[in-house]
């Protein structure tokens, strides 16, 4: 077993160009390819062949990468304990839980919002009046409907200030008197046209923008998808930690794209054909895939293609768009 995995990281090295293949053909012969374990020819032919300080620098390598691994997975159970307790702590097995909801009406000449809720979804899209209109839902935990509303409108904090407005929803908010607590909270925001910016975080949710139209769209979740379809911004900044990213249907206003996620895939179609282009992907885990057909290519030196600069020239004088996309574990594709 401990020879299997060690095989699997001098084949990683040689993948990723750290190792060349005469290298790994005799790291592979001494582990025992070709000869039984712990064979000294082999070594010997290594050693021989082979300057002492290469062979430190390859060792360094597997052992730098052995080390890099184990921390992954550590990191990586560390993060699914944290999301799987507190998954549990809004489970309402043994606890009754009510639906309520609470709107809110901004004043006219409102041009940046901000929305944050602890855990649950957020969606904006096109309102109908001339202001901002704000809608939640709630679950909370109690059997009584007049506490759930209660302690609903306790847990939103709101802020006002100029043209700004923030609003964020207290995570696990408890009403002291009661007990009554809010278990998770989604979040609805309509908006008028000619918006100046909107920020929508959430700690754990989906965060979605259809239809929507803002200078700035900014879209952040720690544990959650983003996608945003047919919406028109100047700006689009979409981030999150465990999450797959998808844009559709750029509008021609658009100006530069921004996105990044630890783990998750990146999904990027509808770029406007007449529209000038230029923009980079990169991928630490997966590969990057862009039409070839409608952009000019290149892809970053080595055996696997995980990074890629892309161009097209406009069929206007409109000014470019840049996408800017990384993920760490995950693909990306951009499509016309």
């Amino acid at each position: 077993m401990v020879a299997m995995n060690e095989r699997k990281k001098i084949l990683n090295l040689l993948a990723e160009g750290k190792i060349t293949p005469e290298q790994a053909e005799l790291l592979l012969q001494a582990l025992g390819d070709d000869q039984p374990a712990g064979n000294p020819k082999a070594w010997q032919e290594w050693s021989r062949r082979i300057p002492l300080q290469e062979l430190k620098q390859v060792g360094a390598q597997i052992a730098s990468t052995v080390t890099q691994s184990l921390g992954e997975v550590k990191r990586t159970l560390e993060q699914q304990k944290r999301a799987v307790e507190q998954q549990l702590e809004h489970l309402s097995w043994n606890h009754p839980t009510v639906s309520v909801s609470h709107d809110l009406q901004l004043p006219e000449g409102i041009q940046e919002v901000c929305v944050e809720t602890g855990q649950g979804s957020v969606q904006i899209t096109e309102g109908e009046g001339p202001g901002i209109s704000i809608h939640v839902r709630a679950r909370v935990r109690t059997d009584n409907l007049a506490d759930g509303k209660r302690v609903l409108e306790q847990a939103l904090q709101t802020l006002e200030s100029g043209d700004r407005f923030e609003l964020t929803i207290l995570p696990g908010y408890r009403d002291s008197d009661s007990g009554a607590a809010v278990a998770a909270a989604d979040v609805d925001v309509f908006l008028p046209k000619g918006v100046r910016r909107v920020l929508a975080r959430t700690r754990s949710g989906r965060i979605l923008a259809d239809s929507a139209e803002a200078g700035e769209l900014r879209l952040e979740t720690t544990r959650g998808s983003i996608l945003v379809v047919q919406s028109a911004a100047d700006r689009l900044h979409l981030t999150t930690e465990s999450g797959d990213i998808g844009v559709h249907t750029l509008s021609d206003r658009t100006r530069s794209v921004y996105a990044q996620a630890k783990h998750g895939t990146m999904d990027i179609d509808g770029v406007p054909r007449h529209l000038a282009v230029t923009g980079t992907a990169q991928t630490t885990l997966g590969t990057v895939d862009i039409d070839a057909e409608l952009f000019e290519v290149t892809f970053d030196d080595g055996p696997r293609r995980n990074g890629a600069r892309f161009r097209r020239q406009g069929q206007t004088e409109s000014p470019a768009l840049h996408l800017q996309l990384t993920t760490r574990s995950g693909s990306i594709r951009v499509r016309g």
